[in-house]
């Protein structure tokens, strides 16, 4: 009876040690990871949710390059936000070339990987597709940037990158004839009217 009363106490001792030192290494965890988190060193968790998305941007495009045009564009982006980093999505823009005065309407499908559930995160963006109207051609544009989140799952974003944007490429000749001169133009192949891309984003 006595053997049995020394194990139960026994027990009893082994496991109220264990608790204890248990709880003490959870405050700890616990402690470090608000310490963390209050120095900016941690994750809020307040990356973007999971479910339906969508994204509005407004930007620049600096030419770079022979066949290089500055333009203006702004493009609208839907999808899914499968957790708080990856987004897979498609939209659709419109780019107005202000030198030539012409527009292209790029199509394309998105992909966005946030690096951090965090409030405040770095991504990067790509758009791949097809543009179509008077500059029609492939489209291309991966950028990089940073998100600022809000309430509700809002936030804003900045970012800068490349777009590879490309169209036909034609030359203008002409001949002379005994009373009239006449014009032709004669398609010299695909060329790339790139530029250097900055935007800024709005996300809900």
């Amino acid at each position: 009876m006595n053997k049995i009363k020394l194990f139960v106490m026994a027990a009893a001792l082994v496991t109220c040690t264990t608790a204890s030192a248990q709880f003490s290494n959870t405050g700890t965890r616990n402690n470090q990871r608000t310490s963390r988190t209050a120095m900016g060193g941690g994750l809020d968790g307040n990356g973007p949710e999971a479910g339906y998305k969508g994204f509005a941007e407004l930007g620049y495009t600096i030419k770079v390059g022979d066949y290089g045009s500055g333009r203006l564009a702004f493009s609208t982006t839907h999808g899914y936000q499968f957790n708080e980093y990856l987004f897979v999505g498609a939209g659709a823009g419109v780019s107005y070339f202000t030198e030539s005065e012409d527009c292209g309407i790029p199509i394309f499908a998105d992909v966005r990987v946030n690096f951090l559930n965090n409030s405040i995160s770095p991504f990067s963006d790509v758009k791949i597709g097809y543009a179509v109207s008077s500059v029609e051609g492939f489209y291309f544009n991966p950028s990089v940037g940073c998100r600022f989140g809000f309430v509700n799952n809002l936030a804003l974003s900045v970012s800068f990158g490349y777009e590879l944007h490309m169209f036909d490429y034609y030359l203008w000749y002409c001949s002379w004839h005994v009373d009239h001169y006449d014009t032709y133009k004669s398609l010299e192949g695909k060329r790339n009217c790139g530029g250097l891309t900055m935007k800024v984003g709005f996300e809900f």
